[in-house]
């Protein structure tokens, strides 16, 4: 919601409605659909990225890691607490602009330029059980809820170097996100997108000389 002239939500009144569409773009898009897991007799609006996503290839102990960071730069945390449930209500103390402010530092140093992907939802046993991809897989999911799925063209070109332009390129571009891919993975990966089914998003006379493996990668 971007305009003044909208009236101000009750969310007391949205608390309790059994009518709730809950939207998303991007990430928000994953975040929302991983509540496919958890909440019944609600309609889902994924825009961008639906619910397989979290954490890219997820190592636990990463994701603790990647956790505890601002929790102990704020004195929130120790080595042997930092996912309990003290560090939790500690951070809730914090105001608001300093954990963003440290977020967004941390995770614009370690994936510059915009941190893209540093702190993303991850399968903890508790409200989420597992991989989505393997609990769609075994019926586990929320069933009866109306869900609309969309998609933005180019929607992963903010993340792709201009100047890729090449078969290796285009797999080095995963680095960041996917790693430990196999051979054969990469390979359906780059039979999948063909550069001869991405020519026409080419346009010179608007991006100048962008290869087809642009968008490709993308």
């Amino acid at each position: 919601m971007c305009s003044a002239e909208l009236a101000p939500i009750n969310y007391r009144s949205l608390a309790s409605s059994s009518q709730v569409t809950v939207v998303g773009q991007s990430v928000g898009a994953s975040d929302v659909s991983l509540q496919l897991h958890r909440l019944v007799e609600h309609k889902k609006f994924p825009f961008s990225t639906q619910c397989e996503c979290l954490n890219f290839n997820t190592m636990l102990d990463l994701v603790a890691y990647i956790s505890a960071i601002i929790p102990k730069q704020v004195g929130c945390a120790t080595e042997d607490d930092a996912q309990s449930l003290g560090t939790l209500e500690c951070l809730r103390e914090v105001p608001f602009h300093v954990l963003t402010n440290l977020s967004f530092t941390a995770s614009r140093e370690a994936r510059p330029p915009f941190g893209e992907g540093f702190f993303s939802p991850t399968f903890d046993v508790n409200f989420i059980h597992g991989r989505p991809s393997q609990l769609l897989r075994a019926v586990k999911f929320v069933k009866g809820t109306p869900v609309i799925a969309s998609w933005m063209t180019n929607d992963g070109a903010w993340y792709v170097t201009p100047t890729t332009s090449t078969d290796q390129e285009v797999l080095d571009s995963f680095g960041l996100w996917l790693f430990g891919l196999s051979n054969s993975t990469k390979k359906k990966l780059l039979q999948l997108y063909s550069v001869e089914g991405l020519e026409r998003l080419v346009r010179e006379e608007y991006d100048g000389p962008i290869s087809a493996h642009y968008y490709r990668a993308a």
